[in-house]
């Protein structure tokens, strides 16, 4: 038996709900900071096309990348599907393993400061439980 209204007001708690009076938001997340870093390999992207987009706060993917060459904990820092750079490898290990595991991930920006011709774009990374 559904003891909701069947007509809710479109806002407050009724935004958050969907058919039948089900939560369509999970309200009991936990945003959890698990590291802060300077994203790694700027360099070699063209940070001048995204910069304007890159303002604190703004949150960005995190995308595993198992078959890098290079590191196989390698974790990808995407706008969009813009690569910016990669989380460093002195850093990625755990959170890698837990990617690995299912957990997700995402990162937030905190600044992007200009350091000559590349960027130094600074993050927070999250584990949302």
């Amino acid at each position: 038996m559904n003891y909701l209204p069947t007509t809710l007001s479109s806002s407050g708690l009724s935004n958050l709900l969907g058919k039948n009076g089900l939560a369509t938001a999970d309200l009991f997340q936990r945003k959890i900071k698990v590291l802060q870093c300077v994203v790694a390999g700027t360099s070699f992207r063209n940070l001048h096309a995204v910069e304007n987009q890159l303002l604190p706060a703004t949150k960005l993917t995190l995308l595993r990348e198992p078959n890098n060459k290079h590191d196989k904990q390698a974790i990808k820092v995407l706008l969009d599907n813009y690569l910016l750079g990669y989380i460093p490898r002195s850093n990625n290990e755990v959170v890698a393993n837990l990617m690995d595991t299912g957990k997700n991930f995402h990162a937030a920006v905190l600044k992007l400061q200009w350091q000559g011709s590349w960027a130094q774009l600074e993050v927070e990374v999250f584990m949302v439980d």
